[in-house]
């Protein structure tokens, strides 16, 4: 690849972490109108200032005429699926330390919930393939694993006991206690 081709392809991680803070309703197709929005601003900026400087040399006295190269042309904001395809490859590059993240949440009060929700919206070769997923939560709300079944209940023993072994291999006290919802993994 030239070094044009490596710099046009090019992105900077500002705009990925753009991609990393975003929250609810922030989806990457308002990322990236944001970005051209001020993509636009920008280039609006330079053009003004550009024609500032020119407007400056015309009106000095001078022996030659004054010629002025043509504005560049914009460069092109990357679509939406170019900037996610980007942002995945960053995210694996950062999935030793999102794992290490996840597996390192622990708590002493859990609780175990089921829904069907969730379930209700694989799609693919994934629709139908489960009936609930189940959720572990620690006191401070965070998930510390979830388990998606094809009945209510079934299973979750072992999903405790692996639960309970993650806890032993950090070398991490036990949680204090471990309930259940009303309703929840009745069977």
């Amino acid at each position: 690849m030239t070094q044009a081709n490596g710099s046009r392809f090019a992105c900077d991680i500002r705009v990925i972490r753009l991609l990393w803070e975003r929250g609810l309703g922030i989806s990457p197709t308002r990322v990236v109108n944001q970005f051209r929005e001020n993509h636009t601003e920008e280039c609006l900026h330079c053009v003004a200032r550009y024609i500032t400087e020119c407007v400056d040399f015309l009106q000095r006295p001078g022996l030659l005429p004054m010629a002025f190269l043509e504005l560049p042309e914009p460069a092109v904001v990357p679509s939406v699926k170019w900037l996610l395809s980007v942002y995945s490859q960053d995210i694996l590059t950062r999935l030793e330390d999102i794992k290490a993240r996840i597996t390192s949440t622990y708590g002493t009060i859990l609780k175990m919930d089921s829904t069907k929700k969730i379930t209700k919206k694989l799609s693919g070769t994934a629709k139908g393939t489960a009936l609930w997923l189940t959720s572990v939560i620690n006191e401070y709300g965070q998930i510390l694993l979830s388990v998606l079944t094809a009945q209510e209940g079934l299973g979750l023993d072992m999903t405790a006991e692996d639960l309970i072994k993650r806890y032993q291999q950090a070398v991490v006290d036990p949680p204090v206690a471990l309930y259940v919802d009303y309703g929840c993994c009745a069977e």
